[in-house]
């Protein structure tokens, strides 16, 4: 099942969130990610939080609606969008595509909203976040067992993919159709060894054997304004 988990950042409207959103069985907003959801048309299924940042007459609205209102379980030790994909996860979620994940002006927020790609707590449930025209997911070495040691991004010769390690070590690091190759490459937290790379023809990305990290692909908006996107 795909579930749509909207944060409490900024959600841009735009062709590359419609064609992931697309076919969502299940949307679930994290406090007021429920706003950033009605600012492009689309309405949750349930809200998870504690609700500091909704006020109570439009949490009551989003109620009447046949919203379903989740209180947040522990709010002095998880955040937000930690329960909401908790939540997503516990519901059956094969697959989850994030939205509003930048925070704005707390870094700190937009920092653990992306380290959720990288989550072992949520590494049986893919996630793919979404935010303007950019796409990322996280990637666990093959040795991990996860089964999701291998990312090819679809898009157009010149999109920008790179891979930023998140473990202190990435091992035996590979990459097919992007335009400067690595082949069972060591690199290292910190250093920007994956970054900045570009598909060579319409499909390309990286092959991970050990470690945890996060790889990404930029369209370029020009050719993509209106979609579609390859598949």
């Amino acid at each position: 099942m795909k579930v749509v988990v909207a944060l409490g950042g900024e959600i841009a409207d735009g062709a590359l969130l419609r064609h992931w959103v697309e076919g969502a069985e299940l949307t679930i907003a994290a406090d007021s990610g429920a706003d950033g959801l009605a600012g492009i048309g689309l309405r949750p299924d349930a809200v998870i939080g504690d609700f500091d940042s909704l006020p109570p007459e439009r949490v009551e609205e989003l109620r009447r609606g046949g919203v379903e209102i989740v209180p947040h379980p522990d709010p002095q030790r998880r955040t937000d969008g930690q329960v909401a994909l908790e939540l997503a996860l516990e519901r059956g979620a094969a697959e989850v595509v994030l939205l509003g994940a930048r925070g704005g002006e707390r870094l700190d927020h937009s920092l653990t909203n992306a380290l959720f790609l990288a989550s072992e707590e949520f590494a049986s449930m893919p996630i793919r976040l979404i935010s303007g025209w950019t796409e990322a997911v996280g990637l666990f070495g093959e040795a991990s067992g996860y089964g999701r040691g291998v990312v090819t991004f679809a898009g157009e010769p010149e999109d920008y993919v790179s891979l930023v390690a998140v473990s202190e070590r990435l091992g035996q690091v590979s990459t097919h159709g992007l335009a400067w190759s690595l082949e069972e490459a060591s690199l290292s937290l910190g250093t920007p060894g994956g970054m900045s790379n570009e598909l060579v023809a319409e499909r390309g990305g990286f092959t991970l054997g050990e470690g945890v990290a996060i790889a990404t692909h930029t369209y370029r908006q020009a050719r993509f304004s209106s979609g579609p996107f390859p598949a």
